[in-house]
């Protein structure tokens, strides 16, 4: 946790205007869960996830542009395709 959180304020220090893709809201939720329960960075990820259009969900590409006859969009059942 700590070095992901160390790699993304040094890419933001570098890149000012950089995004950060994920698939779904599950990603960010997982870090919000994992700062509270180890107690660490809770407050950087509390800025990351509240950077307005900082993050990227694909999930909505995703919806837009593939149809397919999957029950779901979850990356895991796209994977076979």
């Amino acid at each position: 946790m700590t070095d992901f959180l160390a790699l993304v304020a040094k890419r933001r220090r570098r890149f000012p205007n950089m995004h950060i893709y994920h698939y779904a809201a599950y990603e960010k939720t997982a870090l919000l869960r994992l700062a509270g329960r180890h107690g660490v960075g809770e407050d950087e990820v509390g800025r990351l996830c509240c950077a307005a259009g900082r993050w990227s969900i694909c999930i909505r590409f995703v919806r837009k542009s593939i149809r397919t006859g999957a029950e779901s969009l979850s990356l895991k059942s796209l994977e076979p395709l």
